[in-house]
């Protein structure tokens, strides 16, 4: 389990809108993500975890989707967003506090946010 501080989120796949030049600087550092880890880079905080079966359409208790293409799921600043980033793989959250993010049996909890990579009637 990783704790992160209060602040607005992106969440999903940090490789949507991480800045090119720090993804694979935040992927070696991080060993990708094989457990929950966080990293800071230019003063902001990105946090994730692998999935169970890595790529696909993930959906969290309220049947919102999660994109993933590089087999992760976390939070990363909105405020560190590239330009480009693509906001459609995932969904912004306001976290009034800090929060944590852990992976149980599948399941990549962000928050309050729990996502099933392990259910069997999502596309992967």
């Amino acid at each position: 389990m990783i704790k992160l501080p209060a602040g607005t989120y992106f969440i999903g796949d940090p490789c949507y809108i991480v800045p090119e030049n720090d993804w694979v600087p935040l992927l070696e550092a991080t060993d990708y993500f094989a457990a929950p880890a966080t990293l800071r880079f230019h003063g902001y905080t990105v946090g994730a975890s692998s999935t169970a079966y890595g790529d696909g359409t993930y959906h969290d208790q309220d049947g919102r989707e999660y994109s993933v293409d590089a087999g992760l799921l976390g939070a990363v600043p909105v405020a560190y967003a590239k330009t480009d980033a693509y906001w459609d793989g995932g969904h912004v959250v306001e976290f009034p506090h800090p929060f944590t993010i852990s992976y149980d049996d599948g399941v990549v909890v962000v928050g309050h946010i729990y996502i099933n990579t392990e259910d069997e009637n999502d596309d992967r």
